[in-house]
């Protein structure tokens, strides 16, 4: 059984050939209509090098369009350049950009219960931060409440924009249980075992 690593790499083995819906493509192999990509207000300068194409995927799929994911196609990508993995730069953009994602495009119903869930997984998460001693991390996840709460109207504001494009709220391609119980409680390690909610297209 592969190790329960969140950054294990399974070896390709044709198993992710599908082409299917997915909720949103990486950066650094998503094309988009640039129609489209403009008249949503294209990436979001301000969630800075992290998390940018998700927001923007999220405003396509609420705008009514589908995001595919092509398996017969090959992308050759180096990784990340501008913030380094691991780094608490990276993570304190990892769980501020969490929250601004949240706060700016689910709909009302769902972001009274779900933005405080969130606060209190990352209170728990910075928990086992400061069990372990890492105190770096402990900090960028202090920071990026604390940025996120004194910029909020900011990201209201984008909020009220993004949200005037909004003509359904899609659940296709979110996963509909916890990923983090899945993988590291009930040992799935593969994606086929998932069951996520998508279509081939």
């Amino acid at each position: 059984m592969p190790r329960q690593d969140i950054f294990y790499f399974r070896k390709d083995e044709h198993q992710f050939d599908d082409s299917i819906e997915t909720f949103w493509a990486g950066g650094g192999c998503m094309f988009v209509r640039a129609e489209l990509y403009h008249r949503l207000g294209g990436l979001d300068k301000d969630l800075y090098a992290h998390m940018e194409e998700v927001d923007l995927c999220w405003r396509i799929k609420n705008a009514g369009y589908r995001i595919g994911y092509c398996g017969a196609s090959t992308v050759y990508h180096i990784g990340g350049s501008v913030i380094s993995y691991g780094s608490p730069a990276k993570i304190f953009y990892n769980y501020r950009n969490s929250l601004v994602l949240l706060l700016k495009n689910l709909p009302a119903s769902k972001l009274w219960w779900l933005l405080p869930f969130r606060l209190l997984l990352d209170g728990v998460s910075g928990m086992r931060a400061l069990l372990k001693g890492d105190f770096k991390e402990v900090g960028a996840i202090i920071r990026a409440h604390w940025h996120f709460f004194i910029t909020i109207g900011l990201w209201w504001r984008k909020r009220k924009e993004v949200r005037k494009w909004a003509v359904q709220d899609t659940q296709s391609g979110i996963y509909p249980g916890s990923l983090i119980v899945d993988y590291f409680m009930r040992k799935k390690t593969r994606f086929q075992q998932y069951n996520f909610p998508v279509k081939p297209l």
